[in-house]
Parts: C-alpha cells; structure tokens; sequence
C-alpha cells in the first residue's frame, strides 16, 4: 500500500515537473505535494485586507453640555460611499448630517449614548462604527481645591478643581497670569519654568471663576 501511496506521488510530481516545463502549468498558481499534503505558495494566498478597515472616526466618545454641539467626523472615506449617522437615545442628543464626511451632534437632555455610522457601497453595508455622547448640565459653579500651591522649577503639577452640579461635563478654562514663570494645560496641569509668584484662573461658560495662587521656587 505504501510503495502505491509513493508511485502515485512520484508520477503527480513528475506530471507537475513537466507541466511547468512546457509552461502549460504558470509558476505562480502552482501548489507542490509534501507528505501527500497540498502547501499553497505565497503567491496563491488571496488577499482579503478588508478594504474599509481604514474607516474612523475622528473620537471614540466625547462630551457635551446640554445645547451645545459638536462635529463628529469620519475619515478615510472612499468614493461612491454613502453613510447614514443615527443616535441610539435621540432624546439625548439630535443629529444633523452636514454630508457623507460629518455631522452636527447637538445635545438635548442628560445621559449617555451612541451615534451608530453606517458606510453603505452598492447598496450593501460594509462598515457600522459608533461613538460614545455624554451629555450633561452645564457647571453653576467652580473652586479650586488648594488656593495656593508651591512648586519647584521644572516639575509639574495637576491643578484639581471643584465644578458643581457633580453630573456636569464642563471642565473650565485655565488661564496662567506669566506663562513665562508656569504654564498651564487645557486639563489644568501646571509647568514650572523659573522662580516667582502668579495666579492661575478658571473659567466656566456662565462667567464665574476661581483663582490659585502658585509660588515656583528653585
């Protein structure tokens, strides 16, 4: 049985031996017999790189104040694609197309849900991404935890801040009276650069505030 099992290998590999030398069988769509088992060359290995795995968007969740919107973007788009956008929760937020690249989420009420994009080719869907909306009240009030805080040049420090009602989005505006003797970061986070005194403030949108003072010393 097995001196059979070699004949019967030994003649399909002479029979692909020759094909391949009278050019009847190309090269590149050949598979060779090992062990009795076919092994596809690389050449043969379709390649099926899902061509829309390129598309994104431009966040993965955001947040908004109730009335207050945002553009929600999608990239990478190819032509002849169409997409819809759609909240999961449209008590939560509305949803505005602008066109097939973005569109306008605006918030209406507290909570959290997700805008569902759908990327459609002839007519079939190719492509679901969602992202995340939270979108929460508007801070009545704000103050900083430490009034004044001192740091050493070239550290860096966080400025934590207290905004009310508890469930707002809102994060306030730093502001550093001398970036030249400390910066500070959209998130609050304080740079020392040199020695002095200076006062960093924060802002909500309905205008009230709070002030640190911030002591950087050698």
């Amino acid at each position: 049985m097995k001196k059979v099992s070699f004949i019967i290998t030994k003649s399909l590999f002479m029979l692909t031996t020759l094909l391949l030398l009278s050019g009847l069988l190309p090269l590149q769509e050949t598979s060779f017999l090992s062990n009795n088992t076919v092994v596809a060359k690389a050449s043969e290995v379709e390649d099926n790189e899902d061509k829309t795995s390129s598309l994104r968007l431009n966040v993965k969740s955001f947040s908004l104040i109730i009335d207050d919107s945002y553009t929600l973007r999608l990239r990478n788009l190819e032509e002849g694609q169409k997409v819809s956008y759609k909240a999961e929760d449209s008590d939560i937020v509305s949803v505005d197309k602008i066109s097939n690249k973005e569109a306008k989420i605006t918030g209406t009420n507290v909570g959290t849900t997700k805008i569902v994009v759908t990327v459609k080719e002839s007519g079939k869907v190719v492509r679901v991404l969602k992202c995340t909306v939270k979108v929460g009240p508007p801070a009545q009030g704000v103050k900083f935890v430490e009034s004044e805080i001192t740091v050493k040049v070239g550290d860096k420090t966080t400025l934590k801040a207290v905004l009310k009602p508890g469930t707002t989005v809102e994060t306030g505006k730093y502001k550093s009276e001398d970036k030249d003797i400390a910066k500070v970061t959209s998130q609050g986070t304080l740079t020392a650069l040199k020695p002095g005194e200076i006062t960093v403030t924060i802002t909500i949108a309905n205008g009230a505030s709070d002030s640190c003072t911030v002591k950087v010393v050698e």
